[in-house]
């Protein structure tokens, strides 16, 4: 087994130093791989679907709806892995996931802090493709400043707004007082992420930033 996520990994370094070169035997093993027995296998495989999304969306748009499927995944790791793959692909193609967003969005909601981490990860790598489609989902983004996941979830909560601001910045001008209210937040990172957020957001809107 240890062989199997071994390729994988090595097709996946494939992926992301030399694209050009995935061959069709890889994008079949990957294939293959998706559908073994083994969780561990089956997360890696989403891992290196993503990487190949990433660069060669078109490779593998055959596995975006077992991807999709796989957010309800009784697996978290699997559920995390294949939102991430969305994520990435979805940066590379937005047409290959803008119409079923909120199927990523559910994970909002999963018990597992790195599953919701996860979805919000995925969410900033789609909204370097196209910000705009996240507008019905900004108050959701605004309650999860406040996840009870006090590390991975709320830390990571303020760079979705740092990266709608670059594009999008008046979707999240109503955003602007929750995030400063994080500079009062007992983790630094969340408030060095917060402060982030705030000065693109204002320096997107052609304000002066005020942190």
């Amino acid at each position: 087994m240890n062989k199997i996520i071994e390729r994988l990994q090595g097709i996946t370094y494939t992926a992301q130093t030399n694209p050009a070169t995935l061959t069709g035997d890889d994008i079949a093993f990957v294939t293959q791989s998706v559908k073994s027995n083994n969780e561990k296998v089956i997360a890696q495989a989403y891992t290196t679907i993503g990487h190949i999304g990433n660069n060669r969306p078109e490779k593998i748009m055959h596995l975006i709806d077992g991807a999709f499927a796989a957010l309800k995944d009784s697996n978290w790791e699997i559920r995390e892995q294949a939102v991430l793959a969305l994520g990435r692909i979805g940066r590379a193609d937005i047409n290959a996931v803008k119409n079923r967003l909120d199927k990523i969005i559910q994970l909002h909601c999963d018990s597992v802090p790195k599953v919701r981490a996860a979805m919000l990860d995925a969410c900033q790598s789609i909204a370097n493709a196209k910000a705009s489609v996240f507008k019905p989902y900004i108050g959701l983004f605004e309650r999860m400043l406040d996840d009870p996941d006090k590390e991975g979830v709320r830390e990571h909560a303020p760079d979705i707004f740092r990266i709608i601001g670059k594009y999008e910045p008046e979707m999240v001008e109503r955003s602007l007082v929750l995030l400063k209210d994080k500079l009062r937040d007992p983790s630094p990172k969340t408030q060095a992420r917060a402060v982030e957020a705030i000065r693109t957001i204002e320096t997107f809107l052609r304000r002066t930033p005020t942190v």
